[in-house]
C-alpha cells in the first residue's frame, strides 16, 4: 500500500463534509493510503509541507514511504462516496464571543494545548466575532473557527427583552456567548455526536465518548451543596459545561430551544435555579439527559482526582486563583479580600486542589507559548 501526503491548496473542491469529518482546513496536509478497489483513506497528518514546498498545483503529491503518488498530479475534485475513513478523529466543540476574548484567552489556550497534548480529539471553535489575535492563535494551532451568530442575537439587545430582565444579572452581550452552542446543530453535517465544553477546562487524560450514545445530552450532574461540594451530593439537574450532544436531536429541537427562550426572557429558567444556555437546556431536556461519568466533569473543589479526564474550573476560574494563592501566601493583591466570598469560601474548601490544578494550568499556558514567545518570557 502506497502512502502519500497531499496538500489541499485554496481551489480544490474536496467536499466540505469530507474536512469536516477530518477535522482539517484548506490548505492544511493530510494523509493519504489507497484501499483495494480504488477507494482512498483520508487522515489529518501529524506534520505539515513547508509551505516553499506546496507548488502552485491544486494538488501537489509527496511519497512518504516511498513510491509513486497513485493517481496524476492534477486531478480535478474528490468526491465525498470516494472517501473512506479509519478512526476519524472525534470532534471537540468550544465555542465564544469577541466580548469574552480577553477573559477567556488563558483558558482557552489551555484547553486547546491540553487536549493536543492528552487526547486526539478534533478541536472545532463556533466564534462570533471579528479578526483577532485570539483567534490566529487558533488557527495556528489547528483548530477549526466556525463564524456565527445565533439567529435571536439582534432580540437579545431588544428594549422590551432587557426591561424583562431589569434586576437581575442578564447581558445581552453575554447572552449572545453563552447560546452559541445552540449553533453546533447548524455547523455540524456530519458526526451524530460531538464533545462540547466551555472554555474553562483542561483535558488531562483522553477522551473517548464514542460509547456514550444518548438520546439528546449526555452530562454530568449539577452540585448540589457549594458549602460543603461533593461529587456524590448532586441535583436532579445538570451541569452544561461538558456535553456529548447528539447533534440530528438538538438541530430537531431547535425550533422547541427558541420558543423556549422568548417565552422564558432568555435569562431565566424558572425553577431550573440556572440561568442563560444551563437553565435553557435543564427546562426543555430535564427528563430525557444521560447521565455521564463524574471524571468527564470533574470540578475543581471536588479534590484533586488521579481519573479525572476532564477538569471544570467551574465558580473560581485561574485568574481568581492566582488572586487567592498570593493573598494566602501573603503577597500584595489589590482587594483584601481579592475574591468574591462564595469564591474564597470555595477555595478554602480545598486549597491543595485548587493549587494543584492550576499549576497543572500555568503549565500548559506556558506550552501553548509560540517559541519565539517562550523565549522572550525566559
Amino acid at each position: 500500500m502506497n502512502a502519500v501526503k497531499v496538500v489541499v491548496a485554496s481551489g480544490i473542491t474536496l467536499p466540505q463534509d469530507v474536512l469536516d469529518h477530518l477535522g482539517v482546513q484548506h490548505g492544511e496536509a493530510i494523509s493519504i493510503e489507497m484501499l483495494p478497489g480504488a477507494r482512498i483513506v483520508l487522515a489529518k497528518a501529524t506534520d505539515v509541507i513547508a509551505p516553499q514546498d506546496r507548488g502552485d498545483e491544486a494538488f501537489r503529491a509527496f511519497a512518504l514511504a516511498g513510491g509513486d503518488p497513485p493517481w496524476p498530479s492534477k486531478p480535478s475534485s474528490l468526491r465525498s462516496d470516494d472517501v473512506s475513513s479509519v478512526n476519524p478523529k472525534l470532534k471537540w466543540y468550544f465555542c465564544f464571543n469577541e466580548a469574552a476574548t480577553a477573559w477567556f484567552a488563558d483558558m482557552i489556550k489551555a484547553a486547546v494545548t491540553s487536549a493536543r497534548l492528552n487526547t486526539d480529539l478534533a478541536p472545532h471553535c463556533i466564534y462570533d466575532g471579528g479578526p483577532s489575535p485570539m483567534i490566529d492563535w487558533l488557527k495556528d494551532n489547528a483548530v477549526t473557527i466556525h463564524y456565527t451568530k445565533v439567529p435571536f442575537r439582534a432580540r437579545l439587545f431588544d428594549q422590551d427583552v432587557i426591561d424583562r430582565n431589569k434586576g437581575t444579572g442578564y447581558s445581552p452581550v453575554s447572552a449572545s456567548g453563552y447560546y452559541l452552542p445552540l449553533q453546533i446543530a447548524e455547523v455540524e453535517t456530519h458526526d451524530q455526536y460531538v464533545l462540547f465544553t466551555d472554555c474553562d477546562i483542561m483535558f488531562l487524560k483522553s477522551v473517548d465518548y464514542s460509547n456514550f450514545k444518548p438520546e439528546i445530552i449526555g452530562a454530568v450532574a449539577e452540585v448540589a451543596n457549594l458549602s460543603a461540594p461533593t461529587p456524590s451530593h448532586v441535583q436532579d439537574a445538570f451541569n452544561s459545561g461538558v456535553l456529548v450532544i447528539n447533534v440530528p436531536e438538538l438541530r430537531r429541537r431547535t425550533p422547541e430551544l427558541h420558543q423556549a427562550l422568548e417565552e422564558s426572557g432568555y435569562y431565566n429558567f424558572g425553577n431550573t435555579g440556572a440561568t442563560y444556555d444551563q437553565g435553557l437546556l435543564n427546562m426543555v431536556f430535564k427528563s430525557i439527559w444521560t447521565p455521564l461519568p463524574t471524571e468527564l466533569n470533574w470540578r475543581v473543589f471536588y479534590g484533586h482526582n488521579p481519573d479525572a479526564n476532564i477538569v471544570h474550573w467551574h465558580g473560581p476560574k485561574p485568574p481568581h486563583i492566582d488572586k487567592f494563592i498570593r493573598y494566602i501566601d501573603g503577597q500584595p493583591v489589590a482587594n483584601n479580600p481579592p475574591i468574591p466570598p462564595l469564591f474564597d469560601s470555595l477555595m478554602r474548601y480545598d486549597q491543595p486542589s485548587y493549587r494543584h490544578y492550576y499549576q497543572l494550568h500555568l503549565g500548559f499556558l506556558d506550552e501553548a507559548l509560540a517559541p519565539r514567545e517562550r523565549a522572550a518570557v525566559t
